[in-house]
């Protein structure tokens, strides 16, 4: 077992570069080069970032930067441009993967407010659940959802995550106390 998991470890590394392709978006590893002054428009936008964690500091080109290198040379997580028609509209990362347990965080969000409510984020998921389970070879994916953000528990439950637990007011969100909502996904139940 615990070889699988030091050769498990040597693909990601070898995948980490790999761009996935879904029906009508493509997930591309980050690089410094895709920052924008609208990607951080996103993360100035108290309507985009309200359920982000990165609202509790000011974001500037520098943070954001520094933010995309550390996901480029990270070996436990990957931080996916989400394009639609060659334009960045959002992220998604899935990491950090837990190499003893076989399990890895997914979090997302569709900045650009043009690509909202066609679908992107759930496609986004499913796509990154997928090469979870089939690539990576991961038993469990997780995300965590503010209670006041119903469309993102939606994404989660289209894609055929679980609700699985509610920490009570755990979370500040914009309108004060939220439960944080816990989601996971087993790889026996992905079809």
């Amino acid at each position: 077992m615990i070889q699988q998991a030091l050769r498990t470890r040597s693909i990601v590394n070898q995948l980490i570069k790999k761009n996935l392709e879904a029906t009508s978006l493509e997930l591309r590893p980050l690089k410094e080069t895709d920052y924008s002054d609208e990607y951080l428009s996103w993360l100035e936008n108290e309507e985009i970032n309200r359920y982000l964690e990165t609202r509790w500091e000011k974001q500037t080109e520098e943070k954001i930067r520094t933010f995309i290198n550390s996901m480029e040379s990270s070996e436990d997580s990957i931080l996916y441009g989400i394009f639609l028609d060659q334009k960045h509209v959002g992220n998604i990362k899935i990491g950090p993967v837990n190499w003893n347990h076989m399990h890895a965080d997914v979090s997302y969000f569709i900045g650009s407010r043009d690509a909202w409510g066609k679908g992107l984020a759930t496609e986004a998921v499913a796509r990154v659940t997928k090469f979870a389970f089939e690539e990576l070879n991961l038993n469990k994916c997780n995300a965590g959802v503010y209670s006041g953000n119903p469309g993102s528990s939606r994404v989660l439950e289209k894609v055929g995550y679980t609700l699985e637990g509610c920490m009570r007011d755990e979370l500040r969100g914009p309108d004060g106390w939220e439960d944080h909502l816990l989601y996971g996904y087993l790889r026996e139940e992905f079809a």
